[in-house]
């Protein structure tokens, strides 16, 4: 009975997956992308002052650490 040799793949699991964590932050970034422009363009107008308003909690945020 002849036992058959493991393939690259079976020695090095790990190697069939070298990227993958990368591929999906990628795929992450690109649906967080999609939904902002998605939601940024049925604002209308009114982007301009949410953005003001988020910057502005941002930067209190930020002088309050310091």
């Amino acid at each position: 009975m002849r036992i058959p040799r493991p393939t690259t793949t079976d020695r090095h699991p790990r190697r069939a997956e070298r990227g993958q964590s990368t591929v999906e932050y990628v795929g992450l970034a690109v649906a967080v992308a999609v939904l902002l422009a998605a939601v940024g363009g049925g604002l209308g107008g009114h982007g301009d002052q949410i953005g003001g308003a988020v910057a502005k909690r941002l930067q209190s945020a930020i002088s309050a650490t310091q």
